[in-house]
């Protein structure tokens, strides 16, 4: 089946309320997808919300009754970034052009006031021509407003890197309306991984990091530490070194650890058993969780470094990296660079240096934090936007 609508109430009828699709395509972890259900979140009590998500939907994720969601046949990506239909064998190109209608077809018979793509044209080029049936089909009918969601860092080691921005900054001044760069500018700035900023012509606004909400009771933690690795699929080394490191940190700081696995974890932490240390699959509140533990050991994707900026816990980042991928290393290396989190590159990855790490991380006391309000200050860009066009 191409498409699956989730929630089973009608999306066909004008809104008297804004109406708001997001699109979001992820391929390898979560974290894209979560940012997404965030900012929908976020913005659900002002607008009627779809979210069109083109990965996989895992069971474990809660989603709100009044989300409308919508899942395209889902699109993976193996690791030298070609496409592959993880429900079967289909070629991906056939998937592709079936989508593609599918959101051409989907956004006429929708009254939309805006499109909020993430990622694109920052990367996703491989659903350039879906993306661009639904924006155009959705200017087109409902004179929508087409927004680019974008996170701080961008990947900056492509082949032909020079190449892609270039394109990447037309397609932005050609087919979007407003960026959206949900960083803090004091922290990291786009033009950090992004050298055109200054020929974008379109309004750009940062919003701060897409945190959680976290209200705390006490200034008092849990003694244990956190170990994570976002979705979990590229996180085995961590959780192993972690376990390892796991009597150490006891014995040195009086931390016990909780390793979660995560929801697409292969070893699935049902089938680990081991007296000094707590293993689970997911936690449904992670960040409220995190904002009660004394220490976190965590790669540092960009939702699990909004979760602990949010929380202010004290973190050691281990980044996921390879020749393709030096987005999480980078945040890593900021975060040690201006004092708020220990790194620990994968290939030194040991109990030894975790437990170094560990000291290092407790012993910062920064004097601020990257701001991680980032939903409220999206919501009020794209409401005003929004308002705008509407009068």
């Amino acid at each position: 089946m191409l498409a699956t609508q989730i929630k089973d109430r009608s999306i066909t009828v004008l809104p008297a309320r804004p109406r708001v699709a997001f699109y979001c395509q992820h391929s390898v972890g979560l974290g894209h997808l979560m940012r997404t259900l965030r900012l929908a979140s976020g913005l659900r009590i002002d607008a009627e919300i779809i979210i069109i998500c083109g990965g996989s939907m895992p069971a474990s994720i809660p989603l709100a009754d009044d989300l409308h969601v919508i899942t395209l046949a889902p699109l993976a990506m193996h690791a030298d970034g070609t496409l592959y239909d993880p429900a079967g064998d289909r070629p991906a190109e056939a998937i592709l052009e079936e989508r593609a209608a599918y959101l051409g077809e989907l956004a006429a018979t929708l009254t939309l006031d805006a499109v909020i793509v993430e990622m694109y044209p920052f990367g996703r080029k491989k659903f350039r021509a879906e993306i661009l049936s639904l924006v155009n089909s959705a200017r087109r009918h409902s004179a929508a407003t087409i927004i680019c969601s974008v996170r701080d860092i961008l990947v900056t080691s492509r082949r032909d890197q020079e190449r892609f921005d270039n394109n990447a900054l037309e397609r932005l001044n050609q087919e979007f309306d407003l960026v959206l760069v949900h960083a803090d500018p004091a922290f990291v700035g786009l033009d950090v991984s992004f050298p055109h900023v200054n020929d974008i012509r379109i309004p750009l606004h940062y919003t701060g990091y897409i945190g959680p909400q976290i209200t705390r009771d006490s200034d008092e933690r849990a003694p244990r530490v956190m170990v994570s690795a976002g979705g979990g699929r590229v996180g085995q080394r961590l959780r192993e070194a972690a376990a390892a490191a796991a009597p150490a940190i006891k014995r040195e700081f009086g931390l016990s650890m909780t390793i979660v696995a995560g929801a697409l974890a292969a070893d699935s932490a049902a089938a680990r058993r081991d007296d000094d240390i707590e293993y689970v699959d997911f936690i449904a509140d992670f960040p409220a969780a995190l904002s009660d533990t004394r220490l976190s050991i965590s790669q540092c994707g960009y939702n699990t470094f909004a979760d602990v900026l949010a929380a202010g816990t004290p973190a050691v980042y281990v980044p996921f990296e390879t020749p393709r991928e030096d987005e999480q290393l980078r945040r890593a290396q900021f975060s040690e660079q201006r004092g708020i989190g220990a790194l620990v590159r994968e290939v030194d990855l040991t109990p030894e240096t975790l437990l170094d790490a560990a000291r290092r991380a407790l012993a910062l006391q920064p004097a601020a934090l990257p701001a991680a309000d980032g939903v409220r200050q999206a919501r009020q860009r794209i409401l005003e936007c929004i308002e705008h066009v509407r009068h």
